[in-house]
């Protein structure tokens, strides 16, 4: 009886470890690159030169890389990741000592947008698929619940890395910042991350996908040299990964992560500094 038991056990283990890879299977392609892109960002970190080597050298791999698989789903996914190294390359490239740093915000944005609209035309992507049609009226309470959580996420994100204040705490003096922010910061990285490659990853392997994304959102704040915040960044994507899965739209977490970005650069500096 005893060894019956035991025998049931394995077997039920076994199942169940065979079911969670073959679940994450589908992502061990995209899975590298991730780990490969959280390297680099570490590598960057410490050695800027270096560094932005190894994102043009993953850029190049991911473009490569998705014109040779067979599998379309995983080749549309590399296409899009190739938006990750890209932020990078683009944003260490364009010297911030000749701008504002609200004026490189918008720069380097500009790019980032006709990147992401190409891929998404050439891949034949509707407004929904990238989850840019309005949210519906029943989730209208989670999108203000998620807007409202990341006031303190914000206090909480400048308590960890301490940047100083952009401009003075008045109205007149913060409007074109808080726009910037909201649009260039915000809507721009939940398009690409909540909606483009979310897109993706959901399709090739659903909640484990999101995951995924979350991961590389997370890795790419590591260049902060704050390990937690790389940590708050994932956990906070993931949380918009959700709500973005659960009501279609990413125009709540698109104002919810300008709120975080405002506060943090605009508001908490002039309040805990």
């Amino acid at each position: 009886m005893f060894i019956s038991g035991y025998n049931s056990m394995r077997m039920s283990i076994t199942s169940q470890a065979s079911s969670i890879t073959s679940q994450f299977k589908p992502l061990n392609i995209p899975i590298i690159y991730v780990l490969l892109i959280t390297a680099a960002e570490l590598v960057t970190s410490h050695f800027l030169y270096a560094g932005i080597l190894i994102h043009i050298c993953l850029l190049g791999a991911l473009l490569v890389h998705s014109v040779i698989l067979d599998d379309q789903k995983v080749a549309d996914l590399l296409t899009a990741m190739a938006v990750a190294p890209l932020v990078r390359i683009l944003g260490l490239s364009t010297p911030l000592v000749h701008f504002s740093q609200i004026t490189w915000f918008a720069i380097v944005s500009i790019p980032m947008f006709m990147a992401g609209i190409a891929i998404a035309r050439l891949q034949g992507l509707s407004i929904k698929d990238i989850n840019f049609s309005p949210p519906k009226k029943k989730y209208t309470l989670i999108e203000l619940v998620v807007i409202l959580i990341c006031f303190p996420i914000g206090f909480l994100e400048y308590h960890l890395l301490r940047p100083s204040g952009i401009t003075e705490l008045n109205f007149y003096s913060m409007l074109a910042p808080m726009l910037i922010m909201m649009v260039n910061t915000g809507f721009l990285e939940e398009f690409i991350f909540r909606g483009l490659l979310q897109y993706h990853a959901v399709r090739l392997a659903g909640f484990q996908g999101i995951v995924l994304i979350s991961v590389l959102f997370g890795a790419l704040h590591l260049t902060n040299l704050v390990v937690y915040d790389a940590f708050l960044a994932g956990g906070v994507g993931l949380m918009f990964g959700l709500v973005v899965q659960r009501t279609g739209s990413i125009w709540g977490v698109s104002v919810a992560h300008g709120v975080v970005n405002i506060t943090l650069f605009l508001i908490a500096p002039h309040v805990l500094g």
